[in-house]
Parts: structure tokens; sequence; C-alpha cells
């Protein structure tokens, strides 16, 4: 008997075309039972996948199916032994939580950065820089998707100080969606949305689908009366955003 099955976390032994040849208890008690690894993997990340689990030695996060969810995001350490490759899979936090409490954390920053400006005058147009740049993080949800929550007012300024950054690493990442969040922006300068309107043209361009999430109705007049691209898909929430790109 296999003493691989006693290992305290999912394992599984594969062979190069991902045949699963044994696994540990913890895996029958996790994941249904499969024949190929690849059968547990979302089917829309399984060809990126299939190329990160070829390498000599991988460490990445993927969405899996288990047996109490149809998506899970999972951190997965594979390394080959020849043929062999011995793969386990740890799961990550609720990631849904983790980007509020990030969100929250970057409206502290935000807050600590005004006071600062109060104190520091002499660095007045550092630390606006500053502001803007917290305003339009890009915080990563899977290796395939991102959110840009939007901080205060939308602003030209506010976009055109993030765009290069924010469409730089949607390239470089190959990023396919991306979600624009919001939940916290106040008042839509037209300058502002037109901007954004550009932005998510070039991230068209770049091959990523864009989402915007969180619109009130004072937000909803100002963008229809401007328009944005019609390959850009509209959520109330986060939350339905993120379930839409998962479950489609």
């Amino acid at each position: 008997m296999s003493t691989n099955q006693f290992i305290p976390i999912p394992y599984f032994k594969i062979t190069k075309n991902f045949d699963v040849l044994e696994v540990s208890a913890e895996c029958d008690r996790i994941f249904p039972k499969v024949e190929n690894f690849l059968e547990l993997v979302d089917i829309a990340s399984r060809k990126k996948t299939e190329h990160f689990l070829s390498e000599a030695r991988i460490s990445t996060e993927i969405n899996v199916k288990t047996i109490k969810a149809p998506i899970a995001l999972y951190k997965i350490e594979l390394n080959w032994e020849g043929d062999i490759g011995h793969l386990v899979c740890i799961e990550l936090e609720n990631q849904f939580a983790l980007l509020l409490q990030e969100m929250e954390n970057h409206r502290k920053r935000l807050a600590k950065t005004d006071m600062e400006l109060l104190i520091h005058k002499e660095e007045l147009e550092k630390s606006l820089l500053r502001i803007t740049e917290l305003s339009g993080p890009v915080i990563n949800i899977t290796n395939d998707t991102v959110l840009v929550p939007l901080f205060g007012e939308l602003t030209e300024e506010l976009i055109e100080n993030n765009r290069l950054r924010i469409t730089e690493y949607i390239h470089k990442q190959a990023i396919e969606e991306v979600i624009i969040d919001f939940q916290a922006i106040g008042k839509l300068q037209k300058s502002g949305v037109i901007s954004l309107k550009d932005m998510v043209d070039d991230l068209t361009l770049l091959g990523a689908k864009s989402y915007i999430t969180g619109i009130t109705p004072l937000h909803a007049q100002t963008i229809t009366e401007i328009g944005i691209s019609t390959n850009t898909t509209f959520k109330r929430t986060l939350r339905q955003a993120i379930d839409h790109i998962h479950y489609n």
C-alpha cells in the first residue's frame, strides 16, 4: 500500500500527460474522482494551465472544481521527477473577502495621505500624484482577471495618471478580464468619463474584456449621455461580475 494516501494535504502523483496515478486521502475528500488532473481545471483556463504545468517546477494559482463548489481558487505547487509529477493543492482564503479588505486598506491609505498633505504642503504635487495612483490600484483576482477599484471623483486626471500603468500591466500579464469598480466613486466629470471610455477602448484592443460595477443612478445618467464601448458589460455589484466571469 502506498504511503502517499497518508499525506495530510491534497496530493496528486501525475504523468507527463497529467494522468492521475495516485492521490492522497485528502484529495478524495475535497475533489471529485478524475482520471486526468486537467478535468478539475476551469475549462477556460485549461490551455494556459497545461502550459504552466509543463514547466520543471511551478507555483501558480488556478480555479479548480471541488466536491462542494464548481469553482474554487487553489495555489498549485508542482515538481517533476523525470516523467512523474508531484503536485499539491493549497486552498486560498476567500478571495472576495480579501478583495474587500484590500479596498478598505486603500481607503485608509487615501485618508492618511490626505492628512499628510495638510502637514507637508511643500510636498503637495508629489502627494497628489500618490493619491491618484492609490485611487486606481490593480488587484489580481485570478491569473486572468484583475479588479481596478476607483476612488474619489472620476476626473480626467484620475484616469490619465493611471491609464498607461494599468494597460501595461494588462498587456504584460495577459489579463483577459478587467473589472472596473465604481463603488467608491462620488461625482463624475464628463472629461473623466471620456478618458475612461478611451481606456476601455485600449483594453479591448489588448484583448481584455471590461466589466463596470457599482454604478449609481447618478453615474448612469452621465455615462449614458457620453457612452461607453459596447464591448463593456455592466453589473450591479462586484460579486455579480466575479460570478459572471467564473460561471461563463
